[in-house]
């Protein structure tokens, strides 16, 4: 039966790991501060804005790879806060119909108007 050892990498190690494949450094910041920020991000997510790279490294410097990673938490972050007006609005009409349908203001606690799920009760 074959095994498999788990290697935790460190940060420092992974650096120059990816720095032997080609990837040019930093242009702006400092091995510490680059030590921080992936360590931050975490070395496994890091590793997938890099493989955005994977093709060409030698041309690429890791800034590059920062600006990937920062312009997704942006983008992400962004569309969130755009979803979240659409999720509050589409809730709040939806329970203004329902409103609409009963006297009661509590509709939603009655069990009358719960549909049995079949994958609890199975």
């Amino acid at each position: 039966m074959s095994s498999y050892t788990y290697k935790k990498k460190d940060v420092r190690s992974f650096i120059v790991e990816i720095y032997a494949k080609g990837l040019q450094p930093s242009q702006y910041l400092s091995g510490d501060e680059i030590e921080v920020l992936i360590e931050s991000i975490g070395i496994f997510k890091f590793k997938g804005y890099l493989y955005a790279f994977k093709s060409d490294f030698t041309s690429h410097n890791l800034d590059e790879v920062f600006v990937l990673y920062f312009f997704d938490k942006y983008l992400t972050q962004y569309l969130m806060d755009l979803t979240f007006g659409v999720e509050a609005k589409l809730k709040s009409s939806l329970v203004e119909l329902c409103y609409q349908k009963t006297t009661n203001p509590f509709f939603y606690l009655a069990r009358r108007y719960h549909k049995k799920s079949t994958i609890l009760h199975q």
